[in-house]
């Protein structure tokens, strides 16, 4: 891999067939610090605290954050690696289409010291680290960890979305890899640090898990504390960090929309991409990305299962996009990124597989119910919700966006590695596969 080239981020992106629009001003400790945001890791351990409490306890908050956070560092490392080779805004889905064979690249790619000195009681270390109590989720006690480490699951999300912040950063190839696995190592020692305060003073089980809002973060703190004043205050920083994650996330969303707007991936495409000329910011796609997550917001207001059956698909789609190009990768041998600015070397054979285990095997969890037996307002609609909305993806594009959407740009990255013929066209470079390309 020609080195010049890739410590020259505009030479580069347009090898990928794009144009620089965005302005280039983010370096390695801005991105890590937005990755770190999305993630949001007291306000994410604090919401889905029932999860853990009710399959497992002590046990399950601790050792399951633990075991999700060496997994996540693992799957952060693969995707950093494959940014590195291919660093635009497009992320998952430009690298799902460059990893796949040309045939189908274009499917492809569619608060602690409080808590302690304010309790009136502490646990021992025993009951903190060894305690574990699933009988409130009616699962065996094995499958019931599992299920629980949902809880950190859901929590360690989000950083594979700062790959769409690669066209602003200054060096992507290098930085954007580094801040991913930094941010993940980083979240899991703030879970940490989070986590082992709230085991020695967490109360009883039962009236936790009893709260009608399924939310028992607030009593904990008001049990705790023995005060609902402070309590409060709690909350409002617990809130103060979800503030950060939704600035984070909306930017990462943005500039996602940008940059499938970019590749004609969306309805009205023309008006998404365009990028303001002062500014050098997508507000078009920008402003489109919060009245969208505004209105999936107010599913909350009308039914609480529907609302945890559409986090539950995020959760689940952004896996899948986080796996799909790393199996492409490994299903291709690793061709593409044996060169690899940020290379795993000879264990990322062996680190990739392990990434498409865990997400296959967390995504069948992200659509187990928390206990059973199950009601209607306990089932876990997510499966469903996912589907359903896989087969409108499915039926759609077989319908109109195979005429027209043609996946993002095949650039002479693509040549070189598949040996075909690079065509350029209005739309930007096409590839032309010889026969030396053999589908999956």
């Amino acid at each position: 891999m020609d080195e010049g080239r890739m410590d020259d981020p505009n030479s580069r992106l347009k090898e990928m067939g794009y144009d620089q629009e965005l302005r280039r001003s983010l370096g390695m400790v801005s991105v890590l610090g937005l990755s770190f945001a999305i993630m949001a890791v007291p306000f994410g351990l604090s919401t889905t605290l029932n999860i853990a409490l009710t399959n497992g306890g002590p046990v399950t908050i601790i050792w399951g954050w633990i075991f999700v956070s060496i997994i996540s560092i693992l799957i952060a490392a693969s995707l950093g690696e494959i940014c590195s080779v291919f660093p635009t805004s497009g992320g998952v889905y430009y690298w799902a289409a460059m990893l796949s064979t040309p045939k189908y690249s274009a499917f492809a790619s569619y608060i602690i010291v409080v808590i302690l000195t304010m309790a009136d009681t502490r646990n021992s270390a025993k009951f903190a680290f060894t305690h574990f109590d699933n009988s409130y989720a009616g699962w065996p006690k094995a499958w019931s960890f599992f299920v629980g480490v949902l809880q950190s699951a859901y929590t360690l999300t989000g950083y594979g979305m700062v790959a769409a912040l690669c066209e602003e950063v200054k060096n992507p190839a290098r930085e954007v890899p580094r801040a991913m696995v930094l941010s993940v190592v980083a979240a899991a020692i703030t879970g940490v640090i989070y986590l082992i305060p709230l085991n020695f003073v967490l109360p009883a089980i039962e009236p936790l898990l009893n709260v009608a809002s399924l939310q028992p973060i607030p009593l904990f703190f008001k049990i705790v504390t023995g005060s609902p004043s402070a309590a409060f205050g709690l909350l409002f920083l617990i809130y103060g960090i979800w503030l950060f994650a939704f600035i984070g996330s909306l930017t990462a969303a943005s500039r996602a929309t940008w940059a499938f707007a970019r590749d004609g991936g969306i309805p009205a495409s023309f008006l998404w991409k365009k990028v303001n000329a002062r500014t050098q910011v997508p507000i078009n796609a920008l402003l489109l990305s919060a009245v969208v997550n505004a209105l999936l917001g107010l599913i909350y207001l009308g039914s609480y299962a529907a609302f945890n059956a559409f986090t539950g698909v995020a959760t689940i789609c952004l896996g899948a996009s986080y796996g799909f190009p790393i199996l492409c990768s490994l299903l291709r041998k690793r061709a593409l990124v044996k060169d690899a600015p940020f290379s795993l070397g000879k264990f990322g054979f062996l680190i990739n597989i392990i990434t498409i285990v865990w997400i296959t095997f967390s995504i069948i969890l992200f659509c187990m119910p928390t206990a059973i037996p199950v009601t209607p307002g306990s089932m876990n609609y997510a499966s469903a919700v996912f589907a359903g909305f896989s087969a409108i993806a499915v039926l759609w594009y077989a319908v109109n966006a195979r005429k027209h959407y043609k996946g993002p740009l095949i650039s002479s990255i693509r040549e070189k590695s598949d040996g075909g013929d690079l065509v350029r066209s209005e739309s930007g470079y096409q590839s032309e596969p010889k026969d030396m390309v053999k589908p999956l």
